[in-house]
């Protein structure tokens, strides 16, 4: 059973004292102590009820050492936020200006990500659970489909090819849904571009391919 937070509405794992996404208190939770344990504390008999993420990596807080899932950004039993990335990112609505923070190294956004944002899409199919990868990788952002077969998603107006990984820069645009869901890429960085290009795409074979003496083949041509 999930308790969803009053101010992100994400879908947090019963008996959270804090919001995993936006680290906001959850409401109605008795903190009284009587067995000796912090009273932020998750009940011993509590589970997660999905086996993804009993299986999934887990984020331990730094401030109350709890295992806390690997999508989370705030702690669930003492609302520290957990450690960011050293080039904090963004993913920022561009209908209505809110924010969505990017902040571990291998993310993967869908539907339950952007239903607060279009509601009246949750069940829609041009959103899929898990749409879109978004990693930082050899000190920059790269972004994929999280599954080849979603529904069409452009950067920058291009579509994304199912096994490619692009290139993100800074105020690069990403449409998830035909134009109901525009979303702008920010980046804290010096070094990062910030005109709009078309997509850079770097495919994992090719990429491969050419670090096999590419720069040889060419010098015994000259």
């Amino acid at each position: 059973m999930s308790n969803n937070c009053k101010k992100c509405g994400f879908a947090n794992e019963s008996g959270s004292f804090f919001c995993e996404s936006c680290g906001e208190k959850m409401p109605d939770v008795d903190t009284t102590n009587t067995s000796g344990r912090s009273p932020f504390a998750r009940p011993l008999v509590e589970k997660r009820d999905t086996d993804s993420t009993e299986n999934s990596e887990k984020i331990v807080c730094t401030s109350c050492d709890n295992k806390n899932p690997s999508d989370s950004n705030f702690c669930e039993d003492c609302g520290a936020k957990l450690s960011g990335l050293e080039v904090p990112a963004r993913l920022i609505n561009n209908s209505n200006g809110e924010v969505m923070q990017i902040l571990k190294e291998k993310n993967v956004f869908g539907r339950q990500d952007f239903v607060k944002w279009v509601p009246e899409e949750y069940d829609d199919p041009r959103i899929s659970r898990e749409h879109i990868r978004i990693d930082f990788d050899d000190g920059k952002y790269v972004l994929s489909l999280a599954k080849a077969q979603v529904n069409v998603t452009k950067l920058n107006g291009g579509p994304l090819a199912g096994e490619e990984v692009y290139d993100l820069k800074n105020k690069d645009e990403i449409d998830i849904a035909a134009g109901r869901i525009v979303l702008t890429f920010e980046v804290d960085s010096d070094s990062t571009a910030s005109d709009k290009k078309t997509p850079e795409k770097k495919s994992k074979t090719k990429a491969s391919k050419g670090k096999s003496g590419d720069g040889d083949k060419s010098a015994s041509k000259k």
